[in-house]
């Protein structure tokens, strides 16, 4: 797979069960092994395709993914500052994704919000290595919130002129 090959995209509402499915397969297996059932619970109740459209409609801005016709990434940010979900296909873990769809989402929250000074994300545990090759720094301890385990980290954005 090449760059070209990978495409992102606004995401549009009728995705918004197969998005939900892709977060809670890599969920699943990657993040969720170490949350408790009332974190799991919390989650899942958080990526239903429901409260995901319920988001989008609210003015949250998500950015997919899509090899050929399926979609192998996704990342939501809430209020054009704080990463509310960044999940990439377990088959393309390590190939740019991320990062494509972190730098989309930063350009379009720029261009909406010149003046935008920093972004906040709360990283699992598993995500914590990945937000930091993104540029991100942990700006609090590991915080449990209904059974959620994040670390809060944060980045400078030089504001555009």
């Amino acid at each position: 797979m090449n760059r070209s090959e990978v495409q992102i995209h606004p995401f549009h509402p009728n995705q918004a069960s197969e998005v939900s499915a892709l977060i809670s397969t890599v969920f699943d297996e990657f993040v969720g092994i170490e949350y408790s059932r009332q974190g799991k619970t919390t989650f899942s109740s958080f990526t239903k395709p429901e409260a995901i459209r319920k988001r989008y409609t609210a003015g949250n801005l998500i950015f997919i993914a899509q090899a050929e016709s399926k979609i192998i990434g996704i990342i939501e940010i809430r209020d054009l500052s704080h990463i509310s979900l960044l999940f990439v296909d377990k088959q393309f873990h390590r190939k740019g994704i991320a990062r494509r769809l972190w730098e989309t989402a930063l350009l379009e929250c720029t261009a909406q919000n010149p003046g935008l000074s920093a972004f906040t994300v709360h990283a699992s545990p598993y995500s914590e290595k990945i937000y930091r090759r993104l540029g991100f720094h942990p700006s609090a301890e590991l915080t449990v919130i209904d059974g959620i385990k994040f670390i809060p980290m944060s980045m400078k954005i030089t504001p555009r002129e």
